[in-house]
């Protein structure tokens, strides 16, 4: 009776994993507003903030498992980074060969900066998700990011920045530097039941029609 409980509860377990695996959900769409909160360290300059506020972004998707998030800091950097979707987990990284800062970007700092090769890593979870479908499944509405969890950390699985040279003055290397992220999200509005029901209706009156045709 025993061996007949496990096995049962092994084959459960199995199923429930296998359908998590196969989780798909819908994030594409222009109507995202991303924030991002973080801090340059760099030799000689310092603790600087590394600042998105409320900016709108459109996260593109071309399957279940491939989603793009623009990684943009005007007017110093406009980057697409390609994530990858695992359930409800989000992972990406992008190289960027160089960034300039021009002189004055940062308080102080009358000169300009250039940040070579500079790896971004994303990581996030998918804390909203909509009740109804769309092109890969139930549509996503919030994304949480995960922090960076220790000074110069590059797990995978959390969100930071590193610059393998900093040029001073654009000529000479003061050596390395990193962005530590304190938060990000991605938010975008949730249709209201009332209208989706509306929409619903809409479209059931619709195919109504074409029947009677």
């Amino acid at each position: 009776m025993k061996k007949q409980f496990f096995t049962v509860f092994a084959l459960t377990a199995a199923a429930v994993l296998s359908m998590n695996s196969a989780r798909a959900d819908s994030y594409g769409g222009s109507d995202w507003i991303f924030n991002l909160s973080g801090t340059l360290f760099a030799p000689l300059v310092g603790a600087t903030g590394v600042n998105s506020t409320n900016q709108a972004i459109t996260i593109g998707q071309t399957s279940a498992t491939d989603i793009t998030i623009p990684m943009n800091l005007p007017p110093y950097l406009n980057e697409i980074v390609p994530i990858t979707v695992s359930g409800t987990h989000l992972t990406g990284q992008i190289l960027v060969a160089s960034i300039t800062l021009p002189a004055g970007t940062i308080s102080g700092v009358n000169v300009p900066l250039v940040l070579e090769e500079v790896r971004i890593n994303f990581a996030g979870t998918a804390t909203g998700i909509a009740g109804h479908s769309e092109a890969f499944g139930p549509r996503v509405y919030e994304i949480t990011g995960i922090p960076s969890n220790s000074p110069f950390n590059t797990d995978p699985n959390t969100t930071w920045a590193t610059i393998e040279r900093v040029m001073f003055g654009g000529v000479a290397n003061i050596g390395s530097a990193h962005v530590e992220v304190a938060s990000w999200s991605a938010v975008r509005p949730v249709p209201e039941p009332a209208s989706m029901m509306a929409l619903g209706a809409g479209l059931l009156g619709l195919a109504a029609r074409r029947r009677k045709k």
